[in-house]
């Protein structure tokens, strides 16, 4: 993901390859980059945290907020799944 942002911010940083693949995925989905990003940052929950969103039992929104904040053990015990 770290990539990901560098591409954004800094194309001439990033491999061509990898530039392509970006470009191709967001062209084929149509979504913009921030929102391929966003995506992606849910994969870094927990299983639990990521079969609760699948499961429609925590909203994506605060799936955003689990993932920003991995590291704030309080954030998680907070939240009945």
């Amino acid at each position: 993901m770290s990539e990901l942002m560098k591409v954004m911010r800094e194309p001439e940083y990033a491999s061509r390859e990898f530039i392509e693949t970006v470009s191709m995925t967001l062209e084929i989905s149509g979504k913009t980059a921030k929102t391929l990003y966003n995506g992606l940052s849910l994969l870094k929950n927990p299983p639990e945290i990521q079969s609760a969103i699948r499961a429609g039992n925590l909203p994506v929104s605060q799936g955003y907020l689990f993932a920003a904040n991995l590291d704030c053990p309080d954030l998680r015990n907070s939240v009945e799944f």
